[in-house]
């Protein structure tokens, strides 16, 4: 591919900045994700006290913070992350696997 300083392309790599990344691609995830969460708290009709947050998106300090801010300190609901929130889905996928063999 050829350079072209205006899609920021040089020697057949594009260069992304920090700032490009945060705004384009992990806050329109956020931005998602944030959503579906004021949803689900909009329908319990229980305080709600923590939301906990697995997958391998949820170990994103970006996202992390987003949640803490937006969920903790704008709705007083505590965020909850696991120490490895892929392994949690991976044993959730095979428990269930396991419960479909009865």
């Amino acid at each position: 591919m050829a350079d072209n300083s205006e899609l920021r392309i040089k020697d057949g790599q594009m260069m992304v900045s920090a700032t490009d990344l945060r705004d384009n691609v992990f806050e329109s995830i956020a931005f998602t994700i944030l959503k579906l969460v004021r949803e689900h708290v909009s329908h319990v009709t229980e305080p709600i006290q923590l939301v906990s947050l697995f997958g391998g998106f949820s170990q994103s300090p970006y996202l992390r913070s987003r949640l803490d801010e937006e969920i903790g300190n704008k709705m007083g609901i505590s965020c909850f992350y696991p120490r490895y929130p892929e392994m949690v889905v991976s044993m959730g996928a095979a428990l269930a696997g396991l419960a479909n063999l009865r």
